[in-house]
């Protein structure tokens, strides 16, 4: 039945694209019932805004990779997390996100090879983003050049 699935969320989906107000409504009231530190992250009117603006322009031409997306979550994995090898993973992770359970991002953390793990207590889905958003930009900055020496890039090619 993924073809249903992916014909109804298209149609929901455009209709939300073409009627921006209509999506604004709808995220909100989405947020409303989300744990407590993503409702207070997403009372900042400033932040609230940026994320109305970031779906709405993911979405302004397609809503073709959100239809993708939904449908990517009901099904199994494709790939064996021990095969990935890329030498740099950081996973962070609020522990009261709803939208991806505690659960799943331990499992994720205890297969991906390399991974550095950092699970949150008091931060949620969009609250990580708000309060430790700069911390993510940092380490990704710390570690964006590990290529960047040939011998490094060459070894990790053998992989």
């Amino acid at each position: 039945m993924p073809w249903l699935a992916r014909l109804m969320l298209s149609f929901a989906f455009a209709s939300l694209r073409r009627q921006p107000q209509r999506l604004e409504r709808q995220m909100r009231s989405i947020w409303a019932q989300m744990p407590e530190p993503d409702r207070l992250a997403l009372a900042d009117p400033a932040f609230s805004a940026w994320i109305i603006r970031l779906t709405q322009d993911a979405i302004s031409l397609s809503v073709n990779g959100w239809v993708h997306e939904e449908i990517l979550m009901t099904q199994p994995w494709t790939f064996d997390l021990n095969a990935v090898t890329c030498p740099n993973i950081f996973l962070w992770h609020g522990e009261q996100d709803r939208n991806v359970p505690l659960a799943m991002g331990k499992t994720v953390a205890a297969r991906l090879p390399n991974c550095r793990s950092i699970f949150l207590p008091s931060e949620g889905h969009i609250s990580l983003m708000l309060k430790h958003g700069r911390r993510l930009w940092q380490s990704w900055w710390r570690h964006r050049f590990f290529l960047k020496s040939e011998k490094t890039a060459a070894a990790y090619r053998k992989r």
